[in-house]
């Protein structure tokens, strides 16, 4: 199993520079974290500008913890087909938090291909949430105040937050703690995913300039996100299963339902309340550049076995096909009556 990259919330980050703060409910930590970051701006340590992040942050994170700190680990061998989502094919309003939660994780184990900016520069991880960027104070403050659930805050907007972990970490007092790139992203019924990134692209020319590698990164960003949100409303064949503890992990595999959910009961005790997606397919690295013979077997007109990659496709269901959903198409032998090329 490969290591993910994880988040620390701010209320994790101010536990470890303050212990005495884990002596506290999270309710009585969210409204304390909230009251220091008042503090800091009405004493003119920190701008209006940033107070507001630190408090949609500090809301969206507290979202997180409320469920549980849901995460989804995608297997790098998977991450390339993700990346492949034609967003043009989606419609906007079909971007949403896996799982039906306010808030998730996307955990990442290393430097893909396609998630790399430049050198030490690439996706870690991605913490996606219902934005709560068009909300006044005082909805702020019933949220610190009175631990009531983000959705409740966050029913008129249209956006979803990605908070992006691309390994920049800034320090306070020696406590180093993650600077995140923070992205809105409408969803306009009307649109696609592709219009939805475009009309993003021209609203906000700052945070990612065209043609620079930052917006190819993002772009596969988008993709990962629809796709396993996609997934995880409608699992199938085994592609996304819960992430139990390791010395379970076999029995799990065996295991009756029942069974099951006592052990994903077990490992959410200990903290781990998350889906691994992927990790138990096997990836056949992608052919390499097909002759004409090939091509000819591919159109029907076979004179070798050869095997088909996995790949994702997106089908239409439902009544009047209007739903999608996404399907997992496992690596296949095509002919197998035929003999393999030789090499």
């Amino acid at each position: 199993m490969p290591a993910f990259n994880s988040w620390k919330t701010r209320l994790e980050e101010g536990a470890e520079l303050v212990p005495e703060m884990k002596r506290l409910s999270l309710r009585e930590r969210v409204v304390s974290d909230s009251q220091f970051i008042k503090s800091m701006h009405n004493n003119g340590e920190m701008d209006l500008r940033s107070a507001w992040r630190e408090s949609i942050r500090l809301g969206e994170e507290y979202s997180w913890l409320l469920d549980g700190k849901p995460y989804y680990n995608i297997h790098p061998n998977l991450v390339s087909h993700l990346c492949r989502c034609n967003l043009s094919k989606i419609p906007a309003s079909y971007l949403e938090v896996p799982g039906g939660f306010d808030t998730a994780l996307i955990r990442l184990s290393g430097p893909c291909p396609e998630i790399v900016v430049d050198g030490e520069e690439y996706v870690r991880s991605i913490l996606i949430s219902h934005s709560i960027a068009d909300v006044d104070d005082s909805e702020l403050d019933a949220l610190f105040t009175n631990g009531t659930p983000i959705s409740n805050v966050a029913a008129k907007s249209n956006e979803i937050n990605l908070r992006i972990d691309l390994g920049e970490r800034g320090t306070c007092d020696g406590m180093a703690y993650i600077k995140d790139w923070l992205v809105h992203l409408p969803c306009q019924p009307d649109r696609n995913l592709d219009e939805e990134f475009s009309a993003f692209e021209t609203a906000a020319p700052q945070q990612i300039a065209p043609g620079t590698r930052r917006r190819e990164v993002l772009r596969n960003c988008v993709r990962m996100i629809a796709t396993v949100g996609l997934i995880a409303n409608s699992p199938q064949d085994n592609l996304l299963q819960f992430d139990v503890l390791a010395k379970d992990r076999q029995r799990f595999e065996a295991a009756d339902e029942e069974v099951r959910q006592s052990l994903i009961s077990r490992a959410r005790r200990r903290g781990k309340h998350g889906w691994n997606v992927g990790t138990n397919e096997m990836f056949v690295p992608d052919l390499p550049k097909r002759t004409e013979s090939s091509l000819n077997d591919e159109r029907g007109q076979h004179s070798h076995a050869h095997i088909r990659t996995g790949h994702l496709h997106a089908v239409r269901c439902g009544p009047g096909r209007k739903d999608v959903k996404i399907k997992w198409f496992r690596p296949t032998v095509v002919r197998p009556d035929l003999p393999f090329a030789s090499t």
